[in-house]
C-alpha cells in the first residue's frame, strides 16, 4: 500500500510542478498587465494633465486680452471723451472673472500649487488695474479729464500690467517646465513596458494580441508627444510662423533641389522699420499684436510654394523656390510693402511702419545657407541705409 501511494505521488510530481509553474506563470501575467495598465494610466493622466493646464492657460490668455481691451477703451474714451469707446471696456470687464475662475480652478485640477498662487497673484493686479481704470473713467465722467490724464502719467497703470506680464512669463515658464516632467514620466513607462515585455514574452504568449495592442497605445501616445514637443521646436511661439531652426532646415533642402536644376531659390530678409519705437512707446502687447498682423498680412501676399518664416524680434525671411528672376523678386517686393502700407492696427494710424528688403539670390550670392542669408541681411540694411521702406538686391 505503501509503494502504491509513493508511485502516485511520483507521478503527481509533475503536475504539481505544472500547477506551481503555471500558479507562477498567472501570477507573473497578473503583475505584468497590471503593471502595463498602470503605465497606460500615467501616459493617459500625464496628457490629461497637460491638456487641463493648457485649458488654464488660453483663460488666462482670454482674461489677459479682456485687460488689453478694457485698457484700450478707457484709453479711446479719454482721449475721445465719446462713451462709445466705452464698449470694449464694458465687454471686457463682463467676461474677465470668469476667464480668471476657469484658469483658477483648471491649474488647481492640475495640483500644480504654484501655478494656482501665481493666478491669485494676477487676480489682485485685476482688481487694481480695474479699478484704476474705472476711477480714470469716472473722472472723465465728471468732466474732470485733467485729473484723469495726471492718474495715467503717474505709471501705476503700467506697472501693474509690466507685472501682470511678468507673472504670466513665469506662470508659462512653470506649467512648460511641468509638461516636461510629464512627458518624461510618460518616456520613462514607455520604456519600462518594453522592458516588461521583453523579460516575460514567454510567461505573455497567450495574451500577446493584448499586450501588443496596449503597448502600441503607449508608443503612439509617446509619438503624439514627442511630435508636440518637436512642433513646440521648429514654430514661432507668437505668430505660429516657421522659427530660425525650421527656415534652415527647409533653406538647406531647397539649395539641394536648386543645385540638381529642379527649381530656382531667392531669400528676402525682411525688417520693420519704425518697429522699435511702437515697442517701446506703446508697450509690448502692441508690438506683439503688430507682429501678429504683419505675419498674416505678408503670408496674405506670398505664393503657396513660398515659405515666410520668423527670424527672430522684427525680422522676417520669404524663401521663394519655383521662379525667383529679379523682376518676380521686384513684384513680390512691391507687394510685400504695400501690404505693410496701412496701419497694421487702428491705434497705429500716426505711426510710420514700413519695412526694409533685403534680396539675395542662390547661387549668385551664396552657395550655402549661412552665405546666402547673410547676403540678403547685408542687403536689408543697405536698403536701410537708402532711406528704408524698399528693396535693395546684394551684390
Amino acid at each position: 500500500m505503501w509503494s502504491f501511494n509513493q508511485k502516485l505521488e511520483e507521478h503527481d510530481k509533475p503536475l504539481h510542478m505544472s500547477l506551481v509553474f503555471l500558479a507562477v506563470a498567472l501570477t507573473l501575467l497578473l503583475a505584468q498587465t497590471g503593471l502595463l495598465l498602470y503605465l497606460g494610466t500615467l501616459v493617459t493622466a500625464n496628457e490629461s494633465q497637460q491638456e487641463v493646464s493648457n485649458v488654464g492657460i488660453l483663460q488666462l490668455r482670454e482674461a489677459f486680452d479682456d485687460l488689453l481691451d478694457a485698457e484700450s477703451g478707457q484709453r479711446g474714451y479719454l482721449l475721445s471723451h465719446d462713451e462709445n469707446y466705452l464698449t470694449p471696456y464694458n465687454r471686457a470687464i463682463t467676461r474677465i472673472d470668469g476667464h480668471f475662475g476657469k484658469a483658477r480652478q483648471a491649474l488647481a485640477d492640475t495640483d500644480n500649487k504654484t501655478a494656482v498662487a501665481q493666478v491669485d497673484a494676477l487676480l489682485l493686479l485685476k482688481i487694481l488695474k480695474l479699478a484704476e481704470l474705472a476711477e480714470t473713467i469716472r473722472l472723465g465722467r465728471t468732466a474732470n479729464f485733467e485729473g484723469a490724464e495726471n492718474l495715467l502719467r503717474n505709471g501705476t497703470g503700467k506697472q501693474q500690467m509690466d507685472q501682470i506680464r511678468t507673472i504670466m512669463d513665469e506662470l508659462l515658464s512653470n506649467v512648460r517646465l511641468q509638461h516636461k516632467l510629464l512627458n518624461e514620466s510618460s518616456k520613462n513607462g514607455v520604456h519600462w513596458a518594453g522592458y516588461l515585455v521583453i523579460s516575460t514574452g514567454a510567461v505573455l504568449a497567450l495574451l500577446v494580441g493584448f499586450a501588443t495592442l496596449l503597448l502600441l497605445q503607449i508608443i503612439r501616445k509617446h509619438n503624439h508627444v514627442k511630435t508636440q514637443l518637436e512642433s513646440e521646436a521648429t514654430l514661432d511661439s507668437l505668430t505660429g510662423l516657421p522659427n530660425r531652426r525650421l527656415l534652415l532646415q527647409w533653406l538647406d533642402r531647397l539649395m539641394g533641389q536648386a543645385l540638381r536644376g529642379e527649381s530656382e531659390l531667392a531669400v528676402l530678409f525682411l525688417d520693420l522699420d519704425g518697429f522699435k519705437c511702437i515697442n517701446d512707446q506703446l508697450g509690448h502687447h502692441v508690438g506683439d499684436a503688430v507682429l501678429k498682423t504683419a505675419s498674416a498680412r505678408l503670408t496674405a501676399v506670398l505664393r503657396t510654394a513660398d515659405l515666410l518664416a520668423r527670424n527672430g524680434g522684427d525680422e522676417f525671411v520669404v524663401v521663394v523656390s519655383g521662379s525667383a528672376t529679379v523682376s518676380a523678386l521686384q513684384g513680390l517686393s512691391d507687394r510685400i510693402l504695400g501690404a505693410l502700407s496701412q496701419p497694421l492696427l487702428d491705434e497705429l494710424s500716426t505711426y510710420a511702419l514700413s519695412a526694409s528688403i533685403g534680396v539675395a539670390i542662390y547661387p549668385e550670392h551664396g552657395t550655402d545657407v549661412t552665405t546666402l542669408l547673410k547676403a540678403a541681411d547685408t542687403a536689408m540694411y543697405e536698403a536701410k541705409r537708402l532711406g528704408k521702406g524698399r528693396l535693395s538686391f546684394a551684390v
